[in-house]
């Protein structure tokens, strides 16, 4: 389980870099291999390129402004603004993705999104993550936040590897098969004589959010929902949205996994562990496996916590059509959920 919400995180084991020289790292690692060599007004980049390092600078933010400042929570939190500037002095390079930070040396953001370009508006939103996540506390409070996601850690029969993708989310990043919950998805329309009835499908219906899981799996694996034995549900902070939550599956598969796809559970534990960056020669470089991995933060708690007990659990009985699913989450979650048996009752 995770530890509390509202426990501070120990004196890290180990020296944590500065602001400035731990951003530039990041943006080494999974920036720079994105950025064009040189700059010209004659050759801007095209979407795909916009896209590319929207993504990598959402990263570079949640790594910083979240995960590394939890290791030393007195670091300076740098807001949309600031993080912008700093990226822009550190990496020249990113003036073609700038828009509103590039105008004058001194700005001020009045919160209207509307002039940001692709990269500002995902570094603004890696802020505002960040900061609801709150690098102070051990664990985030996701106290009635929504399910925006469903993730599945799909794991091999020995229970001893497991499946995930590479550069799906973040580019050089392994990530589990995700599945965006949108509006379209937790709505359904319903024909009722001449009227038109909208009804929630995935509002507190844990059968469907399985479904939808289970349909994420099908559309990247191919594999159907007989080959799966659900083992635990859980509910964890998003990295993608603020202030909503994900549901996390960790589902045991009877098939073979692709060989490039497949990854130890135990390596992929051992890899999270330690500092995002290191100080080598006189500068700060980042840990290579813990970037690789840094997708995997938000499931490692219950996945470190079910690694010593794996061979005593047993797959959760799904019935067919049923909406009521047991849910394993943690007290400290805070989700309000309907934990029932296998058979709906509470």
């Amino acid at each position: 389980m995770p530890p509390a919400a509202e426990t501070a995180a120990p004196p890290p084991k180990w020296e944590v870099g500065p602001t400035e020289e731990v951003v530039q790292a990041f943006i080494e690692t999974l920036v720079d291999p994105r950025l064009p060599l040189s700059v010209s007004i004659d050759d801007p980049p095209d979407e795909d390129a916009h896209r590319s390092v929207a993504r990598q600078m959402h990263a570079v933010v949640v790594l910083y402004n979240y995960y590394h400042r939890k290791q030393k929570p007195e670091l300076e939190f740098l807001d949309f603004v600031p993080f912008s500037k700093l990226a822009l002095s550190l990496r020249p390079n990113l003036i073609p993705f700038m828009k509103f930070t590039n105008e004058s040396e001194s700005i001020e953001f009045d919160g209207n999104e509307n002039g940001l370009s692709e990269t500002e508006k995902s570094i603004k939103n890696a802020c505002d993550i960040s900061k609801a996540l709150d690098a102070n506390k051990d664990f985030p409070t996701i106290e009635n936040c929504p399910v925006s996601k469903v993730a599945v850690l799909l794991i091999d029969s020995k229970r001893e590897n497991c499946l995930l993708q590479f550069g799906s989310a973040t580019e050089g990043v392994w990530s589990l098969i995700e599945k965006e919950v949108s509006d379209e998805t937790l709505q359904e329309e319903n024909n009722v004589g001449n009227k038109r009835k909208r009804k929630a499908v995935l509002d507190n219906d844990s059968q469907s959010l399985l479904q939808l899981a289970f349909d994420s799996v099908k559309a990247i694996t191919g594999f159907d929902s007989s080959d799966l034995a659900v083992l635990e549900i859980h509910v964890t902070y998003s990295l993608s949205k603020e202030k909503s939550a994900v549901k996390f599956y960790m589902i045991e598969c009877s098939q073979t996994f692709n060989k490039n796809q497949t990854v130890p559970l135990d390596f992929l534990v051992e890899s999270l562990q330690g500092p995002l960056a290191e100080k080598f020669d006189g500068s700060w470089s980042t840990i290579l496996n813990i970037i690789e991995y840094c997708q995997m933060f938000p499931y490692l708690p219950f996945i470190s916590s079910w690694l010593p007990r794996k061979d005593l659990c047993v797959p959760i009985l799904i019935e067919p059509f049923r909406s009521s699913v047991p849910i394993s989450a943690s007290s400290n979650d805070g989700i309000d959920e309907n934990i029932g048996n296998e058979n709906g009752e509470e």
